[in-house]
């Protein structure tokens, strides 16, 4: 009688796993409020973050919505890995700092204004990338950081 009985408890167990798991086969990160509300600095709008499976999902989701993405990586062996607490400082074309941060994971997403836009980027070490971007009204720009280990 009792191993019927935890027979019974694990295959309900199991079938209820299953009906979750079926339910929520078609949710998007983003109906699971994934993302970390977004910030502003003047006109710019951005969100940082992308910190697990569900998150960094979000964040390639809705990097389409925003003109510019930026993605921080350390170049290791055996795998690549993500880097946060970047010090980020986007310029426009006559030098002016138009965002300045500090990405709270891999990943930040940016509404900018038209225009050219010199990225730069620096890891703990103290190690800075610039990178130079053009950004459209109906374009998408993704640039990629890369620090050595």
């Amino acid at each position: 009688m009792m191993n019927k009985m935890v027979l019974i408890a694990v295959t309900s167990l199991f079938a209820t796993n299953v009906a979750f798991a079926a339910s929520n086969m078609n949710a998007t990160p983003d109906d699971m409020n994934a993302l970390p509300p977004a910030k502003t600095a003047g006109p710019i709008t951005y969100i940082t973050g992308g910190v697990g499976l569900v998150q960094s999902q979000a964040f390639e989701k809705a990097a389409r919505n925003y003109p510019l993405e930026l993605e921080f990586v350390v170049k290791a062996k055996p795998r690549d890995q993500f880097n946060a607490d970047v010090n980020v400082n986007i310029l426009d074309a006559h030098g002016k700092s138009m965002l300045k941060t500090v990405s709270n994971g891999p990943f930040l997403l940016a509404k900018l204004p038209a225009g050219r836009y010199s990225v730069q980027a620096t890891d703990e070490s103290g190690r800075t990338i610039v990178r130079h971007v053009g950004v459209t009204g109906a374009g998408h720009q993704r640039l990629v950081f890369e620090w050595t280990a």
